[in-house]
């Protein structure tokens, strides 16, 4: 009997501390931990802040070099554009007399005033010798206004309005539409003066065949400083 008594009052006493647990736990209920995420730095470096104005750092020289390299391409573009403008000013153009020589035409030989001979020519698609890929031409030649003796004694003034050019010098022809690009290696006594009253200039390309007479075509050339 009296072990009855006891194991019912442990039971009631079990009862009360439940039921003050829940009264607890109802009124005050157990704070829950506050999960923090912090971002972590990579490996390597000391602490977070440092790595972010490491970053920015990194980022602001990036962007700096981008900035650089846009004005360096916009300068470089300007510089190109000024050179075009100061060419295109000194360009000329001018109607000439094309005429053609060749070996064996009774004054021409295989070598040329500058020194250069067919040897060293090719024939382009035309029949034209070429030097280095430019037409082979004959025209009035600064040597010859510097010379009153030898192949020059005949030849050492020019007709008001006519140029000259040194051997070696580059110019664009014209004919029949299509251009060509040439070098003057040879003189000619013909480009020198007015035969007949010729309105313009003549300009002489040495031929190996397709003789084409005289026409009117047109060299390009750049004026020099």
């Amino acid at each position: 009997m009296k072990f009855t008594s006891t194991k019912r009052l442990m039971r009631r006493v079990a009862q009360l501390i439940m039921a003050f647990v829940i009264m607890v736990s109802v009124g005050n209920p157990i704070p829950q931990k506050k999960l923090v995420f912090r971002e972590l730095a990579p490996p390597g470096l000391i602490g977070f802040d440092s790595w972010r104005v490491s970053q920015a750092e990194v980022l602001s020289k990036l962007e700096q070099k981008r900035l650089d390299r846009l004005v360096y391409e916009a300068e470089q573009e300007r510089l190109r554009l000024e050179h075009e403008a100061y060419i295109a000013s000194r360009s000329i153009t001018k109607t000439v007399y094309l005429t053609n020589y060749y070996i064996g035409d009774g004054s021409s030989g295989s070598v040329t005033a500058s020194g250069k001979n067919v040897s060293q020519f090719e024939v382009n698609e035309i029949g034209w010798y070429t030097y280095k890929g430019k037409v082979v031409l004959a025209g009035a030649m600064n040597y010859c206004l510097r010379r009153t003796t030898g192949i020059c004694r005949r030849w050492n003034v020019l007709p008001l309005g006519w140029v000259s050019f040194d051997f070696y010098d580059e110019v664009t022809i014209i004919y029949q539409g299509k251009s060509y690009r040439g070098v003057f290696l040879d003189l000619c006594g013909a480009a020198m003066y007015r035969i007949n009253g010729e309105q313009y200039q003549r300009i002489d390309v040495f031929i190996y065949k397709n003789h084409f007479g005289k026409v009117l075509g047109q060299i390009k050339y750049t004026l020099d400083d």
